[in-house]
């Protein structure tokens, strides 16, 4: 069984994150149900409101909790779908956590990339 490795809280942030505000978690990889796809991530986006969120202050979304895995944008390949608006193969860009694996649904704001396409 392949394990789904994940970036977690250890700690919050006071200044500039350090390696000692996370760990790494490992996981079982999660199954898709009905209306979901598993995305294999690929690229992790380091955005600026990332920084709130490891610090425990909310912005636009909640903070992350200790020992949550860390949020932010990913761009990934869908390995297993039940959502007929994904195929396998596809890339698709949207709102995970920084692991390998992750579930999504057409309603986590996906959105399908193709070779050539831009913004």
């Amino acid at each position: 069984m392949t394990i789904n490795r994940q970036i977690i809280l250890a700690s919050y942030a006071v200044d500039a994150a350090q390696p000692e505000n996370f760990a790494m978690s490992e996981a079982p990889i999660p199954e898709p149900k009905d209306g979901e796809f598993l995305l294999r991530n690929m690229y992790f986006s380091m955005e600026p409101a990332i920084r709130g969120w490891i610090s425990g202050r909310a912005n636009y979304f909640e903070p992350i909790p200790l020992g949550g895995v860390i949020r932010g944008p990913s761009v990934g390949q869908v390995i297993k779908s039940h959502n007929p608006d994904f195929a396998e193969g596809e890339f698709v860009f949207a709102l995970n956590h920084w692991e390998d694996y992750s579930i999504c649904s057409s309603d986590a704001k996906s959105k399908t990339m193709r070779p050539g396409m831009s913004g």
